[in-house]
């Protein structure tokens, strides 16, 4: 059965590439519309598709990691109107949208740093205990 739903994620969900994990979940399970940010550090999603598909994206888009963390998802269904063609990422302003993009990348990359700072060190396993040692 198609259906419409208009989805409310919270959490911290921007400056996080959330928007293009949702399109291409939403893409791959074959619903239309669209996801956007709003003001108040929400995102919201509305698209149509079978009823089945929309609750699976619902599943796959509740993600807690490293960067996203949603603390909850709230849909609302309604009758399927046939307006979307494709799915689609909204944006708002070009310097808003570039200054978000700066700031994922930001966070990815002091991660990514971190990472390799540990990258080298010697872990030798003994039974249930772990050591590191520095490499010099």
């Amino acid at each position: 059965m198609r259906s419409r739903a208009k989805i409310i994620v919270k959490g911290d969900v921007q400056e996080t590439g959330y928007r293009a994990l949702v399109r291409k979940t939403a893409r791959k399970l074959k619903l239309v519309g669209f996801v956007e940010n709003l003001q108040d550090g929400r995102v919201r999603i509305v698209c149509e598709g079978e009823r089945q598909s929309i609750i699976e994206l619902c599943k796959k888009i509740r993600v807690k990691d490293e960067f996203i963390h949603v603390t909850s998802i709230r849909k609302r269904f309604s009758e399927h109107k046939g307006e979307f063609r494709g799915f689609v990422v909204m944006t708002g302003d070009l310097a808003s949208e570039m200054f978000q993009g700066y700031a994922t990348a930001g966070k990815y990359f002091r991660s990514l740093g971190e990472k390799v700072d540990r990258v080298g060190d010697k872990v030798d396993c003994v039974g249930r205990e772990s050591v590191v040692q520095k490499t010099e």
